[in-house]
């Protein structure tokens, strides 16, 4: 058996259950959703409102906890199994609430903290019945005796190490403020690495869980289907595409697959695949291994097409007529599909002057010096911190005044303006 928990109003229940004459009244009403193999019941509130029978045969959930947690039956094993992602440091959450206090109890005593009252006569002296102290008001003291503040600057200073020992052990163990982006200084390809492939320590099993969960229902959706005999309309509206259930009884293999992207670490691999000699690593290792493509295949395909385009000219211009052949059939507009299968053929006409040239034994169209390796950029972060590339460091930049930072861009406008008006 399985049953769902959930929280609705008293009209959506009544809109769901038109025949029900039992429901509670409120807008937050607890609702059951209970089924096993014979019988589906709703509670909402406590009440019973709905009652069918099961006609499937099976109880239709799917539940995927997450993988994450202790793998030994240990007397706490139930409570922490489908750990989150925050269970390494759910003791250090209760320790950082608790220093908010007392910084916040620091910010307060700024303005009205304890006090050490000063007398000649030492311990022995009265304690005054009521500092008289508050906003704005002077008090005339002897000389030798009267109020001064007490010492917490060491208080304080502890709170500051123990705000960034905390700080830095939850950044450790879940999430950087690299993934939040507030980190306020750069860092080196290699060090992005670093701190991302910590992520995905944490997320990418809880990912592979959810692919899990997808698969599944789908499996599980498909089943009813076939079991029901209904034929599946899906597509979006205008675009349906109807299956039936001869066709979705058939044996599939459904998987889903879920990547964790960043723009963070996409700079650090390209970086890093940038500086790698071609003649060590293979490309399709680059970028299996590398930049960590989806689909490296599908990559190397398109890269071979382009590199086609490039070398021959007739591939290029084969390639768009039939671009322009397909945008045409997309369009409903007349004149304007007349102006797409005009301009096919123009570039119809131009393939057909170039093939004819080459069928007289010259060789028009070719580019064979285009398959050049050309000079690779610079990364786009340093590969390793310190390293500036012959240019100024990423950390002397921020150290540059706001004001150098204004007349340096001033002084890069002029100078484009004057390129542009000598046609540089």
């Amino acid at each position: 058996w399985a049953a769902s928990q959930t929280y609705r109003s008293q009209a959506q229940l009544e809109s769901e259950y038109p025949d029900c004459k039992d429901i509670p009244s409120g807008k937050d009403i607890e609702v059951w959703d209970f089924w096993n193999k014979e019988v589906n019941e709703v509670y909402a509130g406590g009440r019973k409102i709905f009652e069918q029978e099961n006609t499937l045969g099976y109880t239709p959930y799917v539940i995927v906890e997450a993988s994450a947690g202790p793998m030994l039956l240990d007397k706490d094993f139930i409570t922490h199994r489908g750990e989150s992602v925050f269970a390494a440091v759910r003791d250090l959450y209760p320790e950082y609430n608790r220093l908010a206090s007392i910084l916040q109890t620091l910010n307060v005593w700024s303005f009205y903290g304890p006090t050490q009252y000063e007398s000649e006569m030492g311990e022995m002296a009265q304690k005054p019945e009521k500092a008289p102290y508050g906003t704005r008001k002077v008090i005339p003291v002897e000389p030798g005796r009267g109020y001064k503040p007490f010492p917490i600057n060491d208080v304080r200073n502890a709170a500051r190490q123990f705000q960034a020992l905390i700080s830095s052990a939850i950044q450790r163990a879940t999430f950087s403020n690299l993934e939040y982006g507030t980190l306020s200084f750069p860092l080196s390809a290699v060090a992005i690495s670093k701190i991302l492939q910590q992520r995905d320590a944490i997320v990418l099993s809880r990912l592979n869980d959810l692919a899990i969960y997808y698969q599944q229902t789908a499996q599980m959706l498909k089943r009813q289907y076939v079991e029901g005999g209904i034929p599946a309309i899906v597509g979006e509206e205008g675009l349906e595409k109807e299956y039936d259930t001869d066709l979705l009884s058939k044996k599939v293999s459904i998987k889903y697959k879920f990547y964790t992207m960043s723009p963070e670490q996409d700079i650090a691999n390209h970086s890093m695949a940038n500086q790698i000699r071609p003649d060590l690593v293979s490309a399709d290792t680059i970028r299996r291994d590398i930049l960590k493509l989806q689909d490296p295949d599908a990559e190397k395909a398109k890269i071979r097409a382009e590199q086609s385009e490039k070398v021959d000219m007739a591939i290029m211009l084969y390639n768009q007529v039939h671009s322009l052949v397909d945008e045409a059939e997309k369009i409903s507009s007349s004149k304007e599909k007349d102006r797409y299968y005009v301009k096919a053929e123009l570039v119809l006409r131009q393939l057909e002057a170039l093939l004819r040239q080459r069928a007289q034994g010259q060789m028009a169209g070719y580019n064979f010096g285009s398959d050049r390796e050309e000079a690779r950029p610079k990364p786009l972060v340093p590969m390793t911190s310190g390293g500036g590339g012959g240019t100024q460091s990423s950390a002397n930049e921020y150290d540059i005044s706001p004001e150098e930072m204004e007349s340096r861009a001033e002084s890069r406008a002029v100078t484009v303006r004057r390129q542009t008006d000598e046609g540089e």
